[in-house]
């Protein structure tokens, strides 16, 4: 089942290219205007797959078990080691989450700056390996997430969360962006509550559960803004949250507790 949802994307995208360039026969009445009705059948697909993948890859409980050591090699080696020297301490061993395709991760926590992070290797094809810091908000009514990958913020936000995207950044720039806007926010009257190796997974899974309720309440949509984002490289995320019209929003909502 593993090798199947790695592959799995291919599989389909193929099938959709193959369907793009050779219309089945039962629309060859359509004339000229079956090109139409097969863009329209390919999109849908894809729409459709898309939310599908999405929702698999967001577990309600995502399942954590204990992955080798020897599994944390290069990249994700790499980040270990910025994050150890930041004053990040490791939470137990590497974990396999699962979600799919299933993904490498190792936690660390930061007690004194109420920061988690984590470093990652997903399991697509080809793997892609990234960072981030995440703070959540005191009363669990909302996060703050940092990172440097854009497509770690195509998926729609849950309500409360803000994102930060700094595209290329380093460890160290990452988590000085966000320790910037823990201060920001605690301007505005929202403090981050206190962490620890502890906390992390009821935390983790609660980040998940919400992002997946905010998902499956518009899966179509969400799978639209998601392939939109993916396709352009866009995303209202981008820069610090002092500065982002979104984020302003959403703070706006967590302090006066009102949307709009």
């Amino acid at each position: 089942m593993r090798s199947l949802s790695r592959v799995l994307p291919i599989l389909v995208g193929l099938a959709l290219g193959y369907l793009l360039v050779s219309p089945p026969e039962w629309l060859e009445h359509l004339g000229a205007w079956r090109w139409l009705a097969v863009l329209a059948l390919v999109l849908l697909g894809l729409l459709a797959f898309t939310a599908y993948q999405l929702s698999a890859g967001l577990p309600a409980d995502p399942h954590l078990e204990p992955a080798p050591e020897a599994e944390v090699t290069g990249d994700v080696r790499g980040l270990c080691s910025r994050f150890e020297a930041l004053g990040f301490e490791r939470i137990g061993t590497p974990l396999t989450v699962g979600i799919s395709p299933p993904a490498l991760m190792v936690a660390f926590v930061h007690a004194a700056e109420r920061t988690y992070a984590t470093a990652f290797r997903t399991g697509t094809v080809p793997p892609k390996t990234a960072f981030d810091c995440v703070s959540i908000l005191e009363g669990d009514r909302g996060g703050l997430t940092t990172g440097a990958e854009p497509s770690g913020a195509v998926i729609p936000a849950a309500r409360g969360s803000l994102r930060q995207v700094f595209p290329g950044a380093r460890v160290e720039q990452v988590f000085d962006r966000h320790r910037q806007a823990l201060q920001h926010l605690r301007g505005r009257g929202l403090s981050a509550k206190a962490v620890s190796a502890q906390t992390f997974r009821p935390d983790f899974a609660l980040s998940f559960r919400l992002q997946r309720e905010a998902f499956l309440a518009a899966p179509l949509r969400g799978a639209a803004v998601t392939l939109w984002r993916a396709a352009t490289g866009r995303t209202p995320h981008l820069g610090p949250i002092a500065s982002q019209a979104v984020a302003q929003a959403t703070i706006r909502e967590l302090v006066t507790g009102t949307r709009g």
